[in-house]
């Protein structure tokens, strides 16, 4: 194993787009879960249209990765992609055929340690991100290189055991929303007549997180929870900032998260995305301002259930704005308007849900398996 400075075993590639007839799909970096496009979240654009970020195409092969600090977001550009355009917010590298197989560069920029060094190495007031000059000080480790591709055929084994349990998610959830739909059909539709009602006459509290900043002390297990942290149906706590006491008490009384409380992001790419808290931090969790929290009266409705009629119904939760970062008002949710069916039909469906959810706990404890397994594998790899 080698020790190599990461530019110089790449190139760093992509180029503005050329002018163009007709529409393009649109990535921008919310649009790319981990290692796959969510579609749901793309635009379609034209040259002429096109926002400023949409400044970004590549080749196949080329691999893509997040500049974002604190952001593992990686895709490799196929036949499908070649044709997108994306945004400036990712960083386009080619491996130099001589020292790196293509494959294991995409393994090596989505692995921890290269995460963890491109972190310590952005810069910038406010979103701090990787510049070229960052990339430069990055060290990488490299088997030799007619020993990459069986590394890279392995780690890829891994990845497709992984998408399988995906797919396999994904059709189970694609299965409760069809159910939902056959029970209760479409807000616009409403072809069961349920009660109509707005949020704020079902929610002891809607809310959003702080406003401004928090002092982080790492270690104190207070955390401060933003927009990149809710996805996948869940919070998740590996990327969120711990912070002092202090800030957490000052806000916590305001926006007091607790077990089943329902909440939305609210501000930015991922708009719309939600989960229903369940961790034991859930109350050393204070929410930032990109996520709003609704405490739902449980003997008017349910939180799982309201969960799925922003699913079912994702227009709830659009907005139409021409700036680059969206905001769907706290005053636009409290007057939400939402259909009502009686508590005994939410139920039905709610236990409808966790028996599918047993399921869907069986791929994701297959996923974390087979993640634990590449992980040590990297290290072995490329240590």
């Amino acid at each position: 194993m080698i020790e190599c400075g990461f530019l110089d075993c790449v190139d760093i590639v992509g180029k503005a787009p050329s002018p163009f007839d007709g529409e393009k799909v649109y990535v921008s970096t919310g649009a790319l879960q981990t290692d796959h496009i969510d579609y749901g979240q793309t635009e379609i654009v034209t040259f002429e249209n096109r926002p400023s970020r949409a400044n970004l195409t590549a080749d196949i092969g080329d691999v893509l990765f997040a500049k974002m600090q604190a952001t593992k977001k990686t895709l490799v550009v196929d036949g499908k992609t070649q044709n997108h355009l994306f945004s400036t917010g990712f960083c386009a590298v080619r491996a130099k055929a001589d020292v790196l197989s293509g494959r294991c560069l995409y393994h090596i920029v989505s692995g921890e340690g290269f995460l963890r060094s491109k972190d310590r190495n952005c810069s910038g007031a406010t979103q701090k991100a990787i510049t070229n000059a960052g990339l430069k000080k990055i060290k990488i480790s490299l088997p030799p290189i007619e020993d990459q591709q069986s590394i890279a055929d392995r780690l890829d084994a891994i990845d497709r055991a992984i998408n399988r349990c995906r797919e396999i998610q994904e059709t189970l959830e694609a299965t409760i929303k069809s159910r939902f739909l056959e029970m209760f059909g479409t807000i616009e539709d409403n072809p069961f007549g349920y009660d109509i009602v707005e949020l704020q006459s079902i929610c002891r509290k809607i809310t959003d997180g702080k406003h401004g900043g928090c002092e982080k002390e790492e270690g104190s297990g207070y955390y401060y929870v933003g927009a990149r942290e809710i996805f996948d149906d869940e919070i998740h706590y590996d990327t969120a900032p711990e912070i002092t006491f202090t800030d957490f008490e000052k806000d916590y009384r305001r926006c007091n998260l607790e077990k089943g409380d329902f909440v939305i992001v609210n501000t930015g790419a991922t708009i719309g995305k939600s989960a229903i808290a369940v961790s034991d931090l859930t109350t050393h969790t204070l929410l930032q301002k990109s996520v709003a929290l609704l405490k739902v009266r449980p003997e008017e409705m349910l939180p799982l259930f309201l969960k799925y009629i922003y699913e079912v119904n994702p227009k709830l939760y659009w907005v139409e704005s021409s700036s680059a970062q969206p905001n769907l008002l706290l005053s636009k949710i409290k007057t939400t308007r939402v259909y009502k069916p009686p508590i005994n039909q939410q139920q039905k469906f709610v236990s409808f849900v966790e028996a599918i959810g047993k399921s869907k706990t069986a791929a994701t404890a297959c996923i974390k398996k087979a993640e634990e397994l590449k992980a040590a594998l990297m290290q072995e790899y490329f240590g």
